[in-house]
C-alpha cells in the first residue's frame, strides 16, 4: 500500500500553525506528501511564494450547500464542518489509498508509523481516544466534559479507500452539513460527538492508544513528556506528535487556554517543546497571516453580534438552501423581523436577533420572561441601556427600540431599572464562585428578591441627581464639554482618554463622552460610560487625538454634535524635544492645547503663543488584591527570586522604548544578582515582523527572561504588576511615561532614564534615575526625528541598578511605598479631575457661559 496523503483544515488567518505543521512533518517524514484545504478564498498570491504546500480552497470541493455553511457556521464551525469532504475529496476524487487528517496546532517529531501500519495491515478508520485513563482530579477537563464534548479528538483521523470508509464519510458529511455546531444542550459538538459513533458503522476501526500519539493538555494528566537521549517522550514511549490546543502566540507563559489542571511551570521538559513551537509560530509569520480577514465573515459593525446572526439564520432556515448567495442586506431583514416564536399582542416586539441574544445568555432567561409583555419592555430596556454597548449591536439592529422610547414614556421613565438589573447581572457573574459556596435557601431567596425587585412599578426608581446643562432658548440640550477619544482602543491614547474622562467625572463636571473609531485598534476595551449620540450640543470640545488627526474632522466631528463655534481644546502627547513642522496646521483648528507633562508643553511653546496647560494622565490607585505567589502563578513565574519588568508597544517605536537596552542591562546584571528574572511585556508587533523577531531571536538565548506578547485585560496586568518587584524603563524620551506611573501607584521600585515626560513626578526619592547622554535622534528612528535629539541611558548604571535592587528588598519596598504617595498627590483621579474641572471653569467664565 502507497504512503497516505496528510492534510490539514485552516481559514487563512491560520497559515502560520498549518505551515509549521506541514514543515515539521517534512522534517519528520521527508517523503510525506501535505495538502492544505482552505475554509477561506486563497490569500493573494504576491503573499504566497513561501507557502510550498498544495491550497485547496473550500469552494473548489464538491459542497452543495456551500453558501449556506459559510454563513450557518461561526469560522471555527465552518472549518470542522468541511472535515469529512476534504476526506471523499482525496480519497475518491484523487484516487488516494489512504488520508491523514492533523488539525493545524499539531507539532509532528517522527514519522508516524503506526498510523501507516495500521491503514496498509486494514485499517478502515484510525482514531485516538481523548484520554487513556480517568481524569478524576477535580480539575478541567474532567471525564464529563469529555462526554459532552466527545469521546475521539478529532484533531488527527485516518481513513483507508474503501467502500465502508467512503459510506460512512457520505453519511458523516450530511450531518455536519446542518448540525456542526457548539451546541452542548443539544448534544452536539461540532464534528466531534458524531465520532463517538463511528467504532459501531466503521468495520475495521483501529483505536491507536499509544501514548505518543495525539498528547495534549487533556491528556498530559497520566502521560509526561519528557525530553532524553531517545528524543523526545510520552510516559516512556516515542513521542510521535504533540497537540498544542489553546496556546497563545507570542506567549510562552501560557501553556493552553483551554484547561485549568497545568501551568506551564507544572509541565516540566515540555516547556521547552512549547518554546520551541511558538518560535517556529513567529518564523512562519503568524503577525502576519493571524491579520489576514476571514472572507465568510459577516460585515465588519457585525462583529460583535456575529454568532446571534448566524444563530437567527439557522433558526430561521432550517433546511439548507442549495445555490443560494445571502446577502448582507438580507441577513440585516432577517434579524430585525419579528421572532416567530415570541408572539407578543402588544409592546415592542422581540426581533430575531434580540431573542438570539436572549437564548444565549442564561443571565437573561432567568432575569427577562418574554412570554409576559413586562418582561418583553424590561428585556428591551436592557438592550437600549447595556445590551448595545456589550455586544456592539449597530443602531439599525435597535432602530426600532430607539424610536419607539420617543412615544413610549414608560420604556423611557424604566430605563434605570434596566441599568441596575444590567449591574446586579454583572456582579453575579462576577460573585458566582462565592454563590456556588452558599446555602441553597440563601441563594433561592437572594433570587426571588431579584425577580420581585425587576417586577415593581418602574416609578419606584428615579434618576441620580446628576447636574445637567440648561437647555437652548428653543429647548435644544447643551452641555459644557464633549470629550472625543479613541475610548474603546487598547493603546495609550485610549487609556489615556478613558482615565481622563472618568477624572472629569469624578469633579463633577457633566461632560459627555464621544467615541471614534479607529481601524489601526482592535477596540475591545469596555467604557462604563454611555455614549453621546445624540444632538446634545456642547460648550467646549476636549479632543483627545494628536495633532497629525486633528485636522482630519471627518474621523471626529460628527456634524450632528460637534458645534464649529465652541471652545475647542486639543489634548495631544508628542515625544521628542522639537514639535514637527508638518503639525503646525493642527494649531488653526483648536483654540489652546492641553499635554500631559513639561517636557511636551516646552515642546509644544516653541510653536505657538495659544495657551498650553500641562495635566497629566491619571492613575487610579485602587487595584485588585491578590498574592504575588498567585500572581506569578498566572503567569508561571517562579516564586522566591526577584523579578522586574519591562512593558511596551511595537506601534510606539521600538528604538524610542529601547527594550535591547533593557535586556543588555539584564545580563550584566545577571553576572551580580543570578536569581534575577526579567520579563518583557509588549504588544503590537503584527506591523514590525522585523523588528519583533530580531528582539525575540536576542531574548530567547538568555536565560531568566519570560516574554508576554499579546494584549492583556486590566485584570491580568493588574496581577503582572503584583508579580514583579519592579519596572525598568531604559526610554530615550517619553511624553508622560505611564507605565512608570502606573508601576509607582502599586508601590513597585522603578528604574528609568531621567530624561523627559516623566521627570515630572519621577525622581531620585522614588526610584532610581539613570543618567544618560543627548544623541541626535537617528534617521528612520522616529517620525520627523531629522534634527531632534533624545537621552541614551547609561547601561552600566542601569545593571548596576538592578543588581543592587534585585539584592534588596528592603529598599524596594521603601522605593515603591515613597512612589506610591507621590502618584496619590500628584496624579491621582481626584487630582486631576479638579485640576481640569477648574480650567473647564475658567474657560466658561471667558465665554459668559
Amino acid at each position: 500500500m502507497a504512503k497516505p496523503t496528510y492534510f490539514t483544515i485552516c481559514s487563512r488567518n491560520y497559515l502560520a500553525y498549518a505551515l509549521t505543521l506541514g514543515r515539521s512533518l517534512r522534517k519528520a517524514d521527508p517523503n510525506a506528501e501535505f495538502v492544505i484545504f482552505l475554509a477561506d478564498e486563497r490569500p493573494d498570491p504576491t503573499a504566497t511564494p513561501d507557502i510550498e504546500f498544495e491550497l485547496v480552497p473550500a469552494s473548489e470541493l464538491p459542497l452543495p450547500y456551500f453558501s449556506d455553511m459559510a454563513v450557518r457556521y461561526s469560522i471555527m464551525e465552518f472549518n470542522t464542518a468541511i472535515k469529512p469532504a476534504c476526506f471523499k475529496y482525496l480519497l475518491g476524487e484523487r484516487g488516494h489509498v489512504g488520508a491523514v487528517y492533523l488539525d493545524p496546532d499539531i507539532y509532528v517529531l517522527r514519522p508516524l508509523d503506526h498510523v501507516e501500519t495500521a491503514l496498509r495491515e486494514g485499517a478502515n478508520l484510525v482514531l485516538t481516544p481523548h484520554a487513556l485513563s480517568p481524569l478524576d482530579d477535580g480539575e478541567d477537563p474532567d471525564d464529563l466534559r469529555i462526554l459532552r464534548t466527545g469521546t475521539y479528538n478529532l484533531g488527527f483521523a485516518a481513513f483507508s479507500r474503501s467502500k465502508h470508509s467512503l459510506a460512512f464519510l457520505d453519511w458523516w458529511d450530511a450531518r455536519l452539513a446542518k448540525d456542526c455546531r457548539v451546541a452542548l444542550d443539544d448534544g452536539l459538538f461540532v464534528d466531534q460527538k458524531w465520532m463517538d459513533l463511528a467504532p459501531s458503522y466503521v468495520s475495521d476501526t483501529t483505536i491507536l492508544r499509544h501514548p505518543g500519539y495525539n498528547a495534549a493538555y487533556w491528556n498530559l494528566y497520566g502521560r509526561p513528556i519528557e525530553i532524553s537521549d531517545r528524543g523526545w517522550t510520552a510516559a516512556g514511549e516515542p513521542l510521535y506528535f504533540y497537540h498544542f490546543s489553546g496556546v497563545t502566540p507570542g506567549d510562552g507563559t501560557v501553556y493552553s487556554k483551554h484547561q485549568s489542571r497545568y501551568g506551564v511551570e507544572d509541565i516540566g521538559d515540555l516547556t521547552a517543546l512549547l518554546h520551541e513551537y511558538l518560535t517556529q509560530l513567529d518564523r512562519n509569520g503568524n503577525s502576519f497571516w493571524s491579520r489576514q480577514p476571514y472572507a465568510y465573515a459577516l460585515p465588519h459593525d457585525l462583529k460583535g453580534v456575529d454568532g446571534f446572526v448566524r444563530a437567527a439564520f439557522r433558526r430561521r432556515f432550517t433546511e439548507l438552501q442549495a445555490g443560494v448567495e445571502f446577502r448582507p442586506e438580507q441577513l440585516e431583514a432577517l434579524c430585525n423581523e419579528t421572532c416567530a416564536l415570541i408572539r407578543a399582542r402588544s409592546g415592542m416586539p422581540i426581533t430575531n436577533l434580540t431573542y438570539e441574544i436572549w437564548a444565549q445568555r442564561m443571565d437573561l432567561r432567568r432575569a427577562f420572561d418574554l412570554s409576559q409583555a413586562e418582561g418583553r419592555e424590561q428585556f428591551n430596556l436592557w438592550l437600549l441601556t447595556s445590551g448595545v454597548s456589550e455586544h456592539a449591536i449597530p443602531t439599525r439592529l435597535v432602530a426600532h427600540l430607539r424610536s419607539a422610547t420617543k412615544t413610549q414614556p414608560t420604556m423611557a421613565r424604566n430605563s434605570l431599572v434596566s441599568v441596575f438589573l444590567h449591574a446586579l447581572l454583572k456582579l453575579r457573574a462576577i460573585a458566582k464562585p462565592i454563590i456556588n459556596r452558599l446555602p441553597e435557601s440563601w441563594v433561592g431567596a437572594s433570587r426571588r428578591w431579584l425577580q420581585a425587585l425587576m417586577r415593581r412599578s418602574s416609578n419606584q426608581f428615579v434618576q441620580p441627581n446628576i447636574p445637567a446643562e440648561p437647555p437652548d432658548e428653543d429647548g435644544t440640550p447643551r452641555a459644557a464639554l464633549a470629550v472625543y477619544g479613541y475610548f474603546n482602543a487598547e493603546s495609550g491614547l485610549g487609556q489615556a482618554v478613558r482615565r481622563e474622562f472618568r477624572a472629569l467625572r469624578s469633579a463633577g463636571l457633566p461632560a459627555l463622552a464621544r467615541l471614534i473609531n479607529a481601524d489601526q485598534f482592535l477596540s475591545r476595551e469596555n467604557f462604563e460610560f454611555d455614549f453621546d449620540e445624540g444632538q446634545t450640543a456642547a460648550d467646549i470640545h476636549l479632543i483627545h487625538v494628536n495633532a497629525d488627526q486633528i485636522t482630519n474632522r471627518d474621523t471626529w466631528a460628527d456634524p450632528k454634535t460637534f458645534s464649529p463655534h465652541s471652545y475647542k481644546i486639543g489634548f495631544w502627547a508628542w515625544e521628542l524635544d522639537r514639535f514637527p513642522d508638518a503639525w503646525k496646521p493642527a494649531l488653526r483648528v483648536v483654540d489652546e492645547i492641553w499635554v500631559p507633562s513639561q517636557f511636551v508643553a516646552d515642546s509644544v511653546c516653541t510653536v505657538t503663543d495659544k495657551p498650553v496647560h500641562v495635566f497629566a494622565h491619571p492613575v487610579p490607585l485602587n487595584f485588585r488584591s491578590r498574592s504575588q505567589s498567585d500572581a506569578r502563578r498566572r503567569f508561571a513565574l517562579p516564586d522566591g527570586v526577584p523579578i522586574f519588568l519591562t512593558i511596551f508597544d511595537f506601534n510606539s517605536f521600538i528604538e524610542r522604548k529601547n527594550p535591547f537596552a533593557v535586556l543588555e542591562a539584564f545580563k550584566r546584571a545577571r553576572i551580580k544578582a543570578p536569581n534575577l528574572r526579567l520579563v518583557i511585556k509588549c504588544h503590537g508587533g503584527q506591523l514590525h515582523d522585523s523588528s519583533r523577531l530580531e528582539l525575540f531571536d536576542q531574548l530567547r538565548k538568555v536565560c531568566g527572561v519570560h516574554i508576554i506578547d499579546r494584549v492583556l485585560e486590566s485584570d491580568a496586568m493588574d496581577d503582572l504588576y503584583t508579580a514583579c518587584d519592579g519596572l525598568i524603563s531604559l526610554h530615550r524620551s517619553e511624553g508622560f511615561g505611564l507605565t512608570i506611573a502606573e508601576a509607582m501607584a502599586r508601590a513597585k521600585a522603578v528604574i528609568a532614564t531621567g530624561y523627559s515626560g516623566n521627570t515630572d513626578f519621577f525622581d531620585e526619592e522614588v526610584g532610581i534615575m539613570i543618567p544618560y547622554t543627548m544623541v541626535d535622534v537617528e534617521a528612520n528612528a522616529y517620525p520627523f526625528g531629522q534634527g531632534a535629539r533624545w537621552a541614551e541611558p547609561d547601561i552600566d548604571s542601569a545593571a548596576n541598578a538592578l543588581a543592587a535592587l534585585a539584592r534588596d528588598p528592603l529598599r524596594r519596598r521603601a522605593l515603591g511605598m515613597a512612589g506610591q504617595v507621590k502618584v496619590e498627590a500628584q496624579l491621582s483621579l481626584d487630582a486631576v479631575g479638579r485640576a481640569m474641572a477648574a480650567r473647564i471653569s475658567e474657560i466658561r467664565a471667558q465665554l459668559g457661559s
